[in-house]
């Protein structure tokens, strides 16, 4: 359940644990405090402990106020809950401009999601324009970016069919996304899984 180590702020552990969701808010807002580079990492567990607890109406807020002070994973992990979490939350609009920002700080993850996000209509965009971002992300090493390059290559979304290379994208995904599975990136293991189906 361990989420984030805070170096002493939340339990007696020094965990920021998602079934401690009040001292998870006082290591972040202590980390706020302390101005000290932390906050970035401590707020962003705790905004996963209430995504984890249901609560990703809380955790809007979080994410948003990190992706304002500096544009990066934030950006993508607020995209993300926009683009694929409940109705309640969802904001089509707002996850293609999170995503954006996301990929202009140069994060990988944000630039396969925002292919994906144009590929399903999200903004100003449709598999033609989505084929460059998943490029980019692959690579740079990005494995979503391969698998999502991957499905546009085999279908011939944007680009030319050709089920060989996007055989080859596949394989060159799974180290990273294996790597993220371990991480408890569930969009990871999902994707490694989809890898590991089509390629026997």
């Amino acid at each position: 359940k361990a989420i984030h180590k805070t170096g002493g702020s939340g339990d007696a552990s020094g965990e920021c644990s998602s079934s401690d969701l009040d001292a998870c808010e006082k290591a972040c807002n202590d980390a706020k405090d302390k101005d000290d580079g932390s906050a970035a990492g401590v707020c962003s567990s705790y905004a996963h402990a209430l995504v984890q607890k249901g609560k990703a109406d809380k955790a809007a807020p979080v994410l948003q106020k990190l992706c304002d002070d500096k544009p990066g994973d934030a950006c993508d992990e607020l995209g993300s809950l926009y683009a694929f979490s409940s109705k309640a939350t969802r904001n089509e609009k707002k996850a293609a401009t999170l995503f954006q920002r996301a990929c202009d700080a140069d994060v990988m993850s944000g630039c396969a999601h925002l292919g994906a996000a144009m590929e399903l209509g999200f903004g100003d965009g449709n598999a033609a324009k989505a084929v460059p971002l998943y490029q980019k992300a692959c690579d740079k090493g990005d494995g979503r970016g391969c698998v999502y390059l991957a499905a546009a290559t085999a279908a011939g979304r944007g680009t030319a069919p050709d089920q060989a290379k996007a055989e080859s994208l596949r394989k060159k995904a799974k180290s990273d996304l294996d790597k993220r599975c371990k991480e408890d990136d569930a969009e990871a293991c999902a994707l490694g899984g989809v890898v590991r189906e089509l390629s026997g």
